[in-house]
């Protein structure tokens, strides 16, 4: 059974808001408990600048990590030992010493820093006598463990708050704002890479998007309407009469064909006529091969693979 049984969230630009952070913060716990709907295993809530995410039950782990990573408005995500708050310092040092017996073994080998933060003033000892302690502490119990101030291996980090928290990774979210805090906007989806691509990145900055998509004819022209079904049967029959030996077929996005290098296997008439009609293009390579080695290579490295124009 893990020891980890919560998530500590970390939040970046939300922390510079001011008198309405807390409209950011409750729309980041908003986005969580959404994405988190299908388990009604979790207690998610904000505390002191920080929000958490608390099983009640146990969760599938990597499960969860990974759709935590993919939330707007997640800095840092940092599964953490959590336990009650006891102004006794020897309670403490048996809470890390445990947290680390159980996450890095009983004879664990690694540099590490401690970096205490006493959130909670009622606790009795500074955040630097913490670290003093706790490092001399985890020196004489663990032997192969050594200090590095500059350069460690990890990071123990020690909270002390209205409850402790103790953990050591830092595993990077999707940033940005929460979506919802940052007004609404249409997506015009045209069938290529760049309209999703930049609906992301202005999801990214707390944007609420309605998508539509656009279809581009008639100022494409007639020539443009192919249709996938088209292209297979037409494909098919001559893939059957032994027509498409040694030949690379480059299917071509709505946006022209316009892949550099290989436009040199092309005259400068069909090359331009390319760039404007999104089909298909088929080039027989018996001489390719020589003429344009590398290009040649190239091609049959990505042979059968979903490529860019940056991969040929």
């Amino acid at each position: 059974m893990s020891i980890y049984k919560s998530f500590l969230i970390k939040y970046s630009e939300i922390g510079l808001k001011g008198n309405n952070r807390g409209k950011f913060e409750d729309a980041l716990v908003d986005q969580i408990s959404q994405k988190l709907a299908d388990n009604d295993t979790f207690n998610i809530y904000k505390e002191q600048e920080r929000i958490y995410v608390d099983g009640k039950f146990d969760f599938d782990y990597e499960e969860t990590l990974d759709k935590l990573t993919k939330i707007f408005g997640i800095y840092d995500i940092c599964p953490v030992y959590k336990v009650d708050y006891d102004d006794d310092y020897k309670y403490l040092k048996e809470k890390v010493l445990y947290f680390i017996k159980e996450v890095y073994g009983s004879d664990p080998s690694f540099s590490f820093k401690v970096k205490a933060k006493r959130t909670n003033k009622k606790y009795h000892m500074h955040s630097d006598d913490i670290n003093q302690e706790l490092g001399h502490d985890i020196l004489e119990t663990y032997k192969n463990t050594k200090v590095d101030v500059h350069n460690p291996d990890i990071f123990i980090y020690v909270e002390i708050r209205n409850h402790i928290n103790i953990y050591t990774e830092k595993i990077k979210g999707a940033g940005g704002m929460p979506i919802g805090t940052n007004g609404k906007a249409m997506l015009l989806l045209s069938g290529g890479i760049d309209s999703p691509t930049a609906g992301y990145m202005i999801a990214k900055r707390g944007v609420t998007l309605e998508a539509i998509y656009f279809h581009a004819p008639p100022y494409t022209g007639e020539k443009a309407k192919y249709s996938d079904n088209a292209m297979y049967i037409f494909l098919k029959d001559l893939f059957f009469s032994n027509q498409l030996i040694n030949t690379t077929i480059f299917i071509a996005g709505d946006h022209g064909f316009a892949l550099m290098g290989v436009y040199k296997l092309l005259n400068p008439n069909d090359w331009r006529i390319e760039q404007s009609l999104p089909i298909f293009i088929l080039i027989n390579s018996d001489n390719n091969n020589l003429s344009y080695e590398k290009e040649y290579s190239e091609i049959l490295k990505n042979q059968q693979t979903l490529v860019t124009s940056f991969d040929i």
